[in-house]
């Protein structure tokens, strides 16, 4: 899927002149905003910015709405040899022409969001590494059950970032010991009938937790570097696996967030118009 514009190009910045709905790609080194064109109502947003030159090994569009955290990341990025292609405010204008080998997305965004906004990009064919100070572990969950290839907190220092992303990039998933933590709680509570995490698979989730290397982990439990990625893997298909079959309702949710705010059972029941029977 890919976006015609007409470009004029320059020595320093590639300028890509909008039509309705599309962006101005400008230098990362200048500050500048996108304007909507006329007759366009998707409201203002973060301009696209591009650099203009040849792309290093691993070309990274960033996916972000706040200026500050992105200014940052590409900072990091480009001084461990990175990329960074492009940033954008919201996963609809990402520049799929630009073909990134990844894409990095918040996980709070304006428009799509979260598992939505993954599963957007991946439908396009992108490799997603999922990133966020905030998601909960159900949010984390939802984005690798999308499609996400790897999960990030913000506060990870920055040669375990630069490596998740070499790694979703290269076609491989990235389990941190945070994400470790979340699939094996996420297995106890919602077990799988038949095919769940063999004894392997939990050896490993025991060994990210702790802090293990997937190298220490290759070791103890005698993998090689493919045999690890098969494990990750077989990690990664039971819990999509997991989180589809044990998936709320749109009901559930909403049940979810009424008995949060206090609610009574009948007060529950009369907000979803059923039988005070029917609310668990």
């Amino acid at each position: 899927m890919g976006c015609n514009y007409p470009i004029e190009s320059s020595s320093r910045a590639l300028t890509v002149t909008p039509w309705a709905g599309h962006h101005r790609f400008h230098d990362l080194k200048q500050q500048h905003h996108w304007q909507p064109s006329e007759g366009d109502n998707s409201g203002n947003r973060e301009s696209v910015n591009v650099q203009a030159g040849e792309s290093a090994q691993v070309r990274v569009v960033i996916v972000d709405d706040h200026p500050l955290t992105t200014e940052g990341l590409v900072a990091r990025l480009e001084n461990a040899g990175l990329f960074v292609c492009a940033t954008v405010a919201a996963v609809e204008y990402v520049p799929f022409d630009l073909l990134p080998d990844v894409v990095i997305c918040d996980m709070r965004l304006p428009g799509r969001s979260g598992a939505d906004a993954v599963g957007f990009l991946v439908d396009r064919g992108l490799r997603v590494f999922a990133m966020s100070g905030v998601a909960s572990p159900d949010e984390v969950l939802n984005a690798l059950a999308a499609g996400a290839r790897a999960f990030v907190a913000k506060t990870t220092p920055g040669p375990t970032f630069v490596a998740a992303v070499r790694s979703v990039a290269a076609g491989s998933l990235f389990l941190t010991p945070e994400v470790a933590h979340f699939l094996r709680v996420d297995a106890g509570h919602r077990h799988l009938d038949r095919d769940d995490l063999s004894p392997r698979a939990m050896a490993t989730l025991h060994g990210l937790e702790r802090g293990d290397t997937p190298d220490e982990l290759g070791v103890a439990l005698r993998l090689s570097g493919s045999s690890y990625q098969d494990v990750v893997e077989e990690i990664w298909d039971c819990g999509t696996r997991r989180r589809r079959r044990f998936a709320a309702s749109a009901r559930e949710i909403e049940l979810l967030r009424l008995t949060a705010q206090g609610l009574t059972h009948k007060e529950l029941a009369k907000r979803l118009n059923v039988s005070v029977r029917t609310i668990p």
